[in-house]
């Protein structure tokens, strides 16, 4: 008796509903899921994300030159691959290449990595199109399922930053390029805080967690052009070449005026060819740093820099400046410059300013004794306009602000004593939850800044120490950072990350080998690169397995 096969119907059926919709790509199977092959178009490459692939497919983009003018939007746990081979030394084969055209008035980058994540984006070479900077970053990133983005170049694109990530995100960015910069965009600018809604706060609930896994990595990149951070970012960065290029860090109410600094950061093992004279540490947030090689743009390096910009501006509610007058912070409550908790801040002294010279103020009939209010805040009570009282003399006052706030003949002032500033460098986790509508000291733990072995390059391999920079006199040697000191108990993370593997990219056989204008070729330092490596434990799902593939 005849019976129907209705596995072959299903797979008419199928056939049939593809074609309806348009050409289906075809896949091919492998181990760890289908792969399919894109005609490099966005639109192609949308197509198959939303209609054939599945969560641990790979989308192939071919050999050849893409002209891309809208997002493409990955929402699946897939593997976006291009042809582009980059070698350790940082120059590249650029057989994919993705030409960034999309309009300027979209607001968008060319690659969104939405939740769940997930994804990996590898071997692809993005070059210039559009000649107007766009600031959110080619490769947007959102989603707290880890991401690894390598193995790509951003060649002369008018991005800043190349890569945005603004969830908490604890993923990996390796083996990429930045170069042929068109001014000072990054290679990478953090905002974790900014899509889950609490504004960077959960972070700082937490302690540090220096050495272990819940940080976003970011290894062994060539880049013109650095890293920002903001919004509780817990970031190591490691085994980097950073060419005109240094660390930005945004601290709390600086940047986004709801959210706080940075939470910590680890520095280790990279090669810095600054863009000044000091190797910016931390703005806000703990961070530790070892074994840099540091090269100033000309002469000795001046330090790893720790400051503080709430103590010299007034960003605005609901942090404001920190004057010493701010409940946020924890101020001296006595004249003896003590602190008694529930004691308002005490009012050291107040007056009418008489003129203005640059950084000087002057107050007509005082009698100070001279450098008695350095160290001090001064503060305009009408809006909160707070600078740092670098010196003074019987009746003036050397201040120091960020920018300007029009200090004027008749502002009334008030000085007042800060001892620590909410979130500075120095300090960790806080006690309770945050209410931004009541303003109150977070209670939050001593936790020193440490760093040891960094050396400048220019200045026969000397060391390199933390160093008060703006708005830091509040950030205390002993107290709040370390100089010359490994942090007790500490072991980096596992290196290379256990989203790599073991195995170098595929070697070229042919093409063009691209590289900088000025050729920078980055040697192998750690010999640990040679000896064998730990694999990612026993990965159970097709994706974790995909992402540690080191094929282009």
């Amino acid at each position: 008796m005849w019976r129907p096969n209705y596995a072959a119907i299903s797979s008419v059926l199928t056939a049939l509903l593809f074609a309806a919709a348009g050409t289906a790509a075809q896949p091919t199977a492998t181990p760890s899921g289908r792969t399919w092959q894109s005609d490099g178009s966005a639109a192609d490459v949308q197509k198959i994300h939303d209609r054939q692939a599945s969560d641990g497919d790979t989308i192939v983009i071919p050999k050849g030159t893409f002209n891309w003018t809208g997002t493409v939007r990955l929402t699946k746990a897939i593997i976006l691959k291009g042809q582009t081979i980059r070698n350790d030394d940082g120059t590249s084969i650029d057989n994919t290449i993705i030409q960034d055209n999309i309009p300027l008035s979209a607001n968008k980058g060319l690659i969104e990595l939405k939740a769940p994540g997930g994804q990996r984006v590898t071997g692809i070479t993005f070059v210039q199109g559009r000649t107007q900077v766009q600031g959110n970053g080619i490769i947007s990133v959102s989603g707290t399922t880890p991401t690894r983005i390598d193995h790509c170049v951003f060649d002369h694109v008018y991005f800043s930053p190349m890569i945005n990530v603004n969830d908490y995100n604890y993923g990996l960015v390796d083996h990429c390029t930045k170069r042929n910069a068109i001014g000072m965009e990054g290679l990478l600018h953090f905002r974790m805080g900014a899509l889950s809604g609490d504004h960077g706060d959960t972070p700082w609930t937490l302690p540090a967690g220096y050495g272990g896994p819940n940080f976003f990595f970011v290894e062994d990149n060539l880049t013109w052009g650095g890293i920002d951070c903001t919004l509780g970012t817990r970031l190591v960065v490691r085994h980097n070449v950073f060419m005109n290029a240094n660390m930005a860090s945004h601290g709390t109410g600086m940047s986004l005026h709801d959210g706080r600094g940075a939470r910590a950061v680890e520095l280790y093992n990279n090669e810095w060819h600054l863009n000044g004279y000091l190797l910016n540490g931390s703005n806000d947030g703990g961070i530790i740093v070892h074994d840099e090689k540091i090269w100033a743009k000309a002469g000795n390096v001046t330090g790893i820099g720790l400051g503080n910009y709430r103590s010299i501006y007034n960003f605005g509610p609901p942090f404001l400046g920190a004057s010493g007058a701010s409940p946020w912070d924890y101020n001296a409550t006595e004249a003896d410059s003590s602190h008694i908790d529930g004691h308002p801040p005490y009012l050291f002294d107040s007056g009418t300013i008489s003129s203005v010279a640059g950084k000087v103020i002057t107050v007509t009939g005082k009698s100070w004794s001279t450098n008695q209010w350095a160290g001090y805040g001064f503060l305009r009570p009408s809006d909160g306009a707070t600078a740092a009282i670098v010196s003074n003399t019987s009746d003036t006052l050397t201040v120091n602000q960020w920018r300007s706030q029009g200090f004027a003949v008749g502002n009334t002032y008030q000085i007042h004593k800060m001892i620590r500033a909410l979130d500075q460098p120095g300090l960790g986790a806080q006690v309770g939850t945050m209410n931004r509508k009541n303003p109150r000291w977070m209670q939050q733990v001593t936790e020193p800044c440490y760093e040891w072995n960094n050396r400048d390059q220019n200045n026969n391999n000397n060391l390199v120490h933390f160093k008060q920079q703006a708005g830091g006199w509040t950030i205390i040697e002993g107290r709040d950072y370390i100089n010359g000191t490994q942090l007790p108990g500490y072991t980096p993370y596992t290196y290379p990350h256990p989203l790599t593997t073991s195995l170098s990219p595929p070697q070229p056989s042919g093409g063009v080998k691209v590289g900088s204008r000025h050729h920078f070729y980055k040697k192998e330092k750690n010999e640990a690169k040679k000896a064998r490596r730990k694999k990612w434990g026993h990965a159970k799902e097709n994706l974790a397995n995909e992402m540690t593939q080191p094929d282009q």
